[in-house]
């Protein structure tokens, strides 16, 4: 279930208790501008142009509705450590991220969810969760609108290549850079970011999930971007020896960084 489905549903259940809009803002201790653009009895839009609810304002709505400790609330995930680190880099590419507990994933990124649980249940078929046993037909079902790259993990992490790379127009171009340096899409800040991500992938050996904010100038081709994503990686055994990482991204709109992880668009 993705973020707006889930507010979208807090909100018709709160119509169909009775609530007004002024009679939920006081349930919710909020003033009712917070749900202004919000027609009692109807199931909102979420987002740019309807209803954009911060963090605080879906916390009230659960509080309200007995919520606090449903298994999809947004609470009890931020207390059990949601947000679990969080990076910054700066340089040609400004980016920060936070690495989160795979208990909050579902809620904003389910397909990477789906993905990961097509990893478990091939380490648990084949006895290791090795590269040459994903089926690409099936992580592109599992979640079309996620890029899916795999990059090479030696011991000496700048050597890493990526070993397929799902080209996007938005990037480089569409270019496809396959055979090339992980490092091949950023400037001397982003290599050593992504060098230690392939080190801590492969040594850690569990899924790793992020929320991800970049600004700036990606590359020559594509000028400055605004990119707002979570990113799953994994690590994969080789059959010959050695590892793989794989890396699977979907974009998200900015109203979700806004307002679910503000922290990482200011400040």
């Amino acid at each position: 279930m993705g973020i707006e489905t889930y507010v979208g549903d807090l909100l018709e259940e709160a119509w169909n208790r009775g609530f007004s809009k002024s009679g939920l803002a006081r349930a919710a201790g909020v003033d009712v501008s917070s749900f202004a653009a919000v027609e009692a009895g109807k199931r909102p839009g979420i987002g740019r142009g309807g209803f954009n609810a911060t963090l605080e304002t879906v916390r009230a709505l659960e509080k309200a509705l007995g919520k606090e400790d449903d298994a999809n609330a947004l609470m009890p995930f931020e207390w059990r450590g949601a947000i679990l680190g969080r990076d910054e880099s700066r340089g040609v590419q400004h980016s920060k991220r936070v690495l989160l507990d795979r208990s909050i994933v579902p809620l904003f990124a389910a397909e990477l969810t789906a993905i990961e649980r097509y990893c478990t249940g091939l380490r648990r078929e084949h006895r290791g969760l090795f590269a040459e046993d994903l089926n690409t037909d099936v992580l592109r079902y599992l979640g079309p609108n996620v890029r899916v790259h795999f990059a090479s993990a030696p011991k000496k992490e700048t050597d890493a290549i990526w070993l397929h790379w799902d080209s996007n127009a938005e990037i480089l171009g569409g270019e496809d850079i396959a055979g090339k340096p992980v490092s091949y899409a950023g400037d001397d800040r982003f290599a050593e970011e992504i060098h230690q991500d392939i080190k801590i992938a492969r040594d850690a050996g569990i899924p790793l999930f992020h929320a991800i904010y970049r600004q700036g100038v990606i590359n020559d081709c594509d000028g400055p971007l605004t990119r707002f994503y979570f990113r799953l990686l994994q690590r994969l055994q080789r059959r010959d020896g050695g590892f793989e990482i794989l890396w699977a991204t979907v974009r998200k709109n900015h109203e979700t960084a806004r307002y679910f992880f503000p922290n990482l668009v200011s400040g």
